[in-house]
């Protein structure tokens, strides 16, 4: 298997794992269950690399759970992290899942001003 196979199942399976842990919470059914929001990291869709692949992975994971979902892109997404995560937690979603590395202590920081919002970093 070749290192690109090997990173798209990956993905893959992490954002199945991810979506899966939405989908079966004890008290969602699918009338009430929110959107997830993959944020796409520095370099964007149509990177060829890692950022198509996770989202050739959470469309995957999206049609196999039935949830639904959305990209989050931005042209600085290290730069506007809180702003993105801020939007994303006050807006639909239920689930933020970031590609982007650096997101980690945004996401310490947001998390607790919005404790129905599950978010998982990828990277």
């Amino acid at each position: 298997m070749n290192r690109l196979t090997t990173r798209f199942l990956t993905v893959s399976a992490v954002a199945a794992v991810a979506l899966a842990g939405v989908s079966l919470a004890p008290s969602a059914s699918a009338a009430d269950t929110k959107p997830v929001a993959l944020i796409i990291a520095q370099g964007g869709l149509g990177d060829q690399s890692y950022n198509d692949l996770a989202y050739a992975g959470f469309k995957s994971a999206l049609a196999s759970t039935g949830l639904t979902g959305s990209p989050v892109e931005s042209p600085d997404v290290v730069g506007q992290a809180n702003q993105i995560l801020e939007s994303a937690s006050k807006g639909d979603y239920g689930l933020a899942i970031s590609l982007e590395y650096t997101m980690a202590d945004p996401i310490t920081a947001i998390a607790g001003k919005y404790p129905n919002m599950a978010y998982a970093e990828i990277n």
